[in-house]
Formats: C-alpha cells, sequence, structure tokens
C-alpha cells in the first residue's frame, strides 16, 4: 500500500484540482480526506484547510467557509503556513463582504494584505490576496483604489514568477470594468479569461467572469 501521508496529501492536491477546474464540490470532498488523514502538525493539512474554505465559499456555504478558515488560521500559525494564513483572512473578508458587512470585509482585508507583505519572502503573497481585496474596493464603489490594488497585485505576482495568480486578477478586473461603464474593456478581459482558462484548465474564474459577460451581452 501507499504511504499514508503520501495518499493523503495526493487527495489534497486532487482537490486543488478539482476546486480551479471549477468542481468545487468535488475539490471538497478529496480535500475533506486529506484533512482527516493528515495528522495536525503536518504542514499540509493547514494547506487542506485553506483550500476547503475557499471550495466553501464558492459553494455558497458561507458558515461553513467562515468555520474552516478559523480552523485554517489556527493550523497556519502552527506551522508558519503564510500562504494559507492569507486565504484564510481573505475568505472572512469576502464572506463579510458577501454578506454587506462592507467595513468589516476592508478591516480584514487590510490586516491580511499586510501580514501578507510582510511574512518571510512574502510567502504570504503566493495566493492572490489582492484579487479579493480589490472586489471588496469595488462594492465599496472605490474603483481607483480597486485599480491600484489588481495592479501591485500583479506586479507582486510577476516578481515572484507565480504565472496562476492571473486568472483572479482578469476575473476582478472585468468586474471592475463592468462597474466603471467600460464595458468594451470588460469584455477583453473576460475574453483573456476564457482563453487562459482553456490553455490551463483553470476556469473557477470563469463563474464571474462569463456572468459579468452575460450581463453585458
Amino acid at each position: 500500500g501507499h504511504d499514508a501521508a503520501a495518499q493523503a496529501r495526493a487527495h489534497t492536491g486532487l482537490g486543488l484540482v478539482l476546486l480551479t477546474g471549477g468542481r468545487p464540490r468535488d475539490g471538497l470532498d478529496e480535500l475533506r480526506v486529506g484533512i482527516e488523514r493528515l495528522g495536525d502538525d503536518d504542514p499540509g493539512r493547514a494547506s487542506a484547510l485553506g483550500w476547503a474554505c475557499i471550495s466553501r465559499m464558492w459553494l455558497g456555504d458561507l458558515d461553513g467557509s467562515l468555520a474552516v478558515a478559523a480552523e485554517a488560521r489556527a493550523a497556519a500559525s502552527a506551522s508558519e503556513n503564510h500562504m494559507t494564513a492569507a486565504i484564510a483572512t481573505a475568505m472572512v473578508a469576502v464572506v463579510s463582504m458577501l454578506r454587506g458587512e462592507l467595513d468589516v470585509a476592508s478591516a480584514t482585508i487590510e490586516s491580511g494584505l499586510a501580514a501578507a507583505e510582510h511574512s518571510p519572502d512574502r510567502t504570504g503573497l503566493r495566493y492572490p490576496i489582492y484579487a479579493p481585496a480589490a472586489f471588496i474596493l469595488v462594492e465599496q464603489d472605490r474603483l481607483d483604489d480597486a485599480r491600484a490594488a489588481l495592479e501591485a497585485g500583479t506586479r507582486r505576482s510577476d516578481e515572484m514568477g507565480i504565472r496562476w495568480h492571473q486568472p483572479s486578477y482578469q476575473m476582478v478586473r472585468a468586474v471592475e470594468r463592468f462597474v466603471a461603464g467600460e464595458w468594451d474593456d470588460a469584455v477583453d478581459e473576460v475574453t483573456a479569461n476564457v482563453e487562459l482558462a482553456a490553455d490551463t484548465g483553470e476556469s473557477y474564474s470563469l463563474i464571474v467572469s462569463r456572468g459579468v459577460h452575460s450581463l453585458i451581452c
């Protein structure tokens, strides 16, 4: 048989693949297996909890997302997993935004951004935390600040050589351009997002992008 820890990490990896491929429910099922089988002191458990709280958010289970985010934060603190800490903080902020608690969302994401920026080697920025930050700014009608956040996040990702952040930023750019009334630019962002998803299979961001495109149509 396989090494138990290796098999648990394989479930976690498959869960992430399914999530980013637009199948958060199937992804969550795999992540649950990984979470159950990884020991509390295994750093992979924190990562699995982080992706699980994102999966629950995409599924509309906001209470569940918050509960798992709390677990992820604790595990991230214990294992010094700064990327997972950024994920968990971002999901708390996103849930607050979705519930209309914009002041809470803004304060939460600002603390998450500061922690990610000051994390060792900026490892917290391996998650595109500037994307939810920009989303919250759009909801506050702070479009100039949202664009600045997207530019900052893209710049950080380029500096770190992390290409997989790009769909998240394109998704939020499409929303910001739509809200600003620049619909041709919004469609361009959606088109770029669709093309990138076709190349990489990373299609979960198309949920929002195609929604924006349908509204414009």
